[in-house]
């Protein structure tokens, strides 16, 4: 799914129980860095905090679409 390409965007992101979330692709995490050897990405969600973010691994991302990219920095994101 070439996750590392998200980091850094906007983006809308379908997961595996069929929510929606809108948010800051803050941080891709590479397979042979996590615990379950599963890649990872985690989002802030939209008017969130960094304390509200959401790893989501791979398996469970159904769709994930940019919806605007080259943001700046993460305040200016959320």
């Amino acid at each position: 799914m070439q996750l590392w390409k998200y980091e850094g965007k906007q983006v809308r992101l379908l997961d595996s129980d069929g929510d929606v979330f809108l948010g800051y692709a803050d941080i891709y995490h590479d397979a042979d860095d996590t615990a379950s050897g599963i890649a990872s990405l985690t989002v802030i969600p939209h008017g969130g905090e960094y304390d509200s973010a959401i790893d989501f691994e791979e398996s469970e991302i159904v769709s994930i679409e940019i919806v605007a990219a080259d943001i700046p920095t993460m305040a200016e994101a959320i």
